[in-house]
């Protein structure tokens, strides 16, 4: 009797524990599971921002570009300014040189 009891006894203890294993595995593969949609998500996401920085890195480029553009341009822009500016004033001193001798040769006459 206390040897099929020992036995009885054995034999639950052998179910519970193939039980626990079981149990373990099945966690082990349901969190290797996670695992993998994890690391394939992050694999997606990833290769999305690598294609939304290299997006922005190219937009970034053309208005870096744009910008020097622009600065080139209106350098330009300042330079012809200037340069009527200056042929202006010398203009007007032409002019008021004309009619200060106009008036000088009025005023000697």
């Amino acid at each position: 009797e206390a040897e099929r009891r020992h036995s009885s006894e054995a034999e639950n203890m052998l179910q519970a524990h193939e039980a626990a294993v079981a149990k373990i595995a099945a966690r082990l593969k349901q969190s290797a599971d996670t695992n993998d949609r994890v690391a394939q998500e992050f694999s997606e996401k990833r290769e999305e921002w690598l294609q939304e920085s290299a997006r922005l890195q190219d937009e970034l480029s053309d208005s870096r570009q744009q910008r020097r553009e622009l600065e080139q341009k209106l350098f330009s822009q300042q330079q012809a300014l200037d340069e009527q500016q200056r042929e202006h004033a010398a203009a007007m001193r032409k002019m008021e040189r004309e009619q200060q001798e106009v008036l000088s040769r009025l005023q000697a006459s």
